[in-house]
């Protein structure tokens, strides 16, 4: 069963390409098509019939792993367009939670597949969160990092953000390391559990590096107000139960002994003052630093508490997850895949192994918001935050997980 509402009426349909021949109409050109969880099931069937019965179509497909962000479908010989993309990727969460956290009127019903009522309240209840989602700030994207960037860029950045050569794009970017997430002790025992409330809105407060300085080995010039640094040292951790500094190592560890990596100024300053000996300092780059996404995480944290004591369901999840988002859009990956399906791949695509009519190109984004140096700053600040927390715990610490 697929249902398909286009915002006045609901259409339902027991067979793809009676689906696709209503909604792959000029009437619908330019339209994005949204699909919860789209990316990994409806986006694949779509897919597999288009491929075997519209040769008068290419397809273009943007992947995150194994799922589908957007497809695009071109009539061939013209430029009308229709795009499908996957609303968890803008906002995540069930639909159940959504249809919920958004009060809409059609929820999330128990399961029965059967039911054309089932189907038709998934369709308009995830228009209806779209809407209300868009609504918010009065601004509309695929993916709620995209959404996240453009409320800053729209609302809140006072002025350009200057752009940086690769090579210092590409140092700063190996800083660039998630939480913490490890085991400590197997054994028994009555735990309770904590965790940080917003703890990379928290570390958004403050400054941040933005304006690229130059080349330097001195960390201690780094106070963590107006210049921050990316240092490639070598470095010996002592033995202790929370080793504060991370490494990568087919997953990321936080290792005693010594090693070499690049650390931000902010995780390696708080690395001194815990017993950590810079063995050299081999290289290193650093950046004027301001506080200028404090007033983007200090609104959306104001409007999300409002929200919360008003009942405002809807807008106190938005304002959470776009509070959560915006930190790592800036270390988007400058090369992204972009497959291409059909007869008209572009100059500079090849054909994937195995497959007569799959073309794959690599697209170089010139993005000015990418700088990664920003979205290391943050993780780094977070991390200090967090090995805090557990250092106060002592041996009584059994399990992190990012920030709890």
């Amino acid at each position: 069963m697929i249902g398909f509402y286009n915002g006045e009426s609901y259409y339902q349909f027991q067979d793809i390409g009676e689906f696709l021949s209503c909604v792959l109409q000029p009437r619908y050109a330019g339209w994005r098509f949204f699909a919860h969880f789209g990316g990994r099931f409806d986006v694949h069937f779509i897919f597999d019939w288009l491929r075997k019965n519209r040769r008068d179509t290419d397809m273009r497909i943007y992947c995150s792993g194994s799922a589908v962000i957007s497809l695009t479908i071109r009539k061939l010989g013209t430029s009308i367009k229709w795009r499908f993309a996957d609303s968890y990727r803008l906002i995540p969460g069930s639909l159940e939670k959504l249809t919920n956290e958004y009060a809409v009127e059609h929820k999330k019903l128990s399961k029965d597949f059967l039911s054309v009522v089932y189907n038709m309240h998934d369709c308009i209840g995830l228009y209806e969160v779209l809407t209300s989602f868009y609504d918010t700030f009065d601004i509309c994207s695929e993916t709620i990092a995209t959404h996240a960037m453009r409320l800053f860029r729209m609302k809140y950045l006072k002025k350009g953000l200057p752009a940086t050569h690769l090579n210092v794009e590409d140092f700063c970017r190996q800083s660039y390391w998630g939480g913490r997430c490890e085991v400590y002790r197997y054994d028994k025992a009555n735990l309770n559990h904590y965790d940080v409330n917003s703890l990379y809105p928290y570390a958004m407060l403050q400054s941040v590096p933005v304006a690229y300085e130059g080349v330097s080995c001195d960390i201690d010039s780094c106070n963590n107000i107006n210049q921050i640094g990316f240092f490639d040292v070598t470095v010996t951790a002592p033995e202790m139960h929370v080793p504060p500094l991370p490494y990568f190592n087919k997953r990321l560890i936080f290792p005693v002994g010594t090693f070499r990596a690049v650390f931000s100024s902010v995780e390696l300053v708080a690395a001194i003052e815990r017993g950590v000996k810079i063995e050299k300092v081999h290289y290193g780059r650093v950046f004027f630093a301001e506080p200028i996404l404090r007033e983007y995480a200090e609104s959306l944290f104001k409007m999300k508490a409002e929200a919360e004591r008003e009942g405002k369901t809807a807008v106190r999840y938005t304002c959470k997850i776009l509070l959560n988002s915006l930190y790592g859009k800036f270390a988007q990956r400058r090369t992204q895949d972009l497959y291409v399906i059909g007869d008209d791949a572009p100059i500079g695509s090849f054909p994937l192994p195995h497959s007569r009519d799959i073309s794959i190109v690599k697209y170089f984004s010139r993005a000015v918001h990418v700088l990664p140096h920003i979205s290391a700053c943050i993780t780094s600040r977070s991390r200090v935050i967090q090995v805090g927390y557990m250092e106060s715990v002592g041996n009584s610490l059994w399990y992190s997980d990012t920030d709890s």
